[in-house]
């Protein structure tokens, strides 16, 4: 079923003749549908032939109105709402993994201070708060090539 929009492009190619000479007044609405297919890469022909519009009128719309600069802007501008929609998504999973990363750190700190032999050990626990803190430092884009993490344990954890 046509959209509004496409019955007023079509009432208004049926109710005008195909133009002729100069000055011959071609209305808005089938400008701009020209515009839209043109900016869809449709050729030259085909717009005349399903808008009754000369190529000759096309090709001056397309120069006089600066059409190529026209599409490569709307493209320019799609393209970076698709940029800024993929950093955002971006910004989010990695402020998600950094909550991760310090959730890591946060129970391997949790588990260390409630070492008993045989759930847990030291080692493990130490692991966890390492491994959080090195995937916090790679999420937020610092080095951990050359990082050393110290992790200081109470003295009677230290004989466990």
């Amino acid at each position: 079923m046509p959209t509004k929009k496409e019955k007023e492009i079509q009432k208004v190619i049926a109710e005008r003749p195909r133009e002729k000479g100069r000055g011959a007044g071609i209305p808005k609405v089938l400008i701009d549908e020209a515009f839209e297919m043109y900016c869809n890469k449709i050729p030259y022909s085909k717009i005349s032939k399903e808008l009754n519009i000369s190529k000759v009128s096309i090709c001056k719309y397309v120069k006089k109105q600066e059409w190529a600069k026209r599409r490569q802007a709307r493209w320019d501008k799609t393209e970076q709402k698709v940029d800024d929609t993929v950093a955002s998504e971006e910004a989010k999973r990695r402020k998600r993994h950094i909550g991760l990363a310090q959730a890591l750190q946060a129970k391997g700190y949790e588990k260390l201070k409630e070492v008993k032999k045989g759930e847990i050990s030291v080692t493990e626990a130490r692991t966890m708060i390492s491994d959080g803190v090195k995937l916090e430092r790679e999420l937020h884009g610092e080095s951990t090539a050359e990082v050393q993490i110290a992790i200081i344990f109470p003295q009677e954890l230290q004989d466990i």
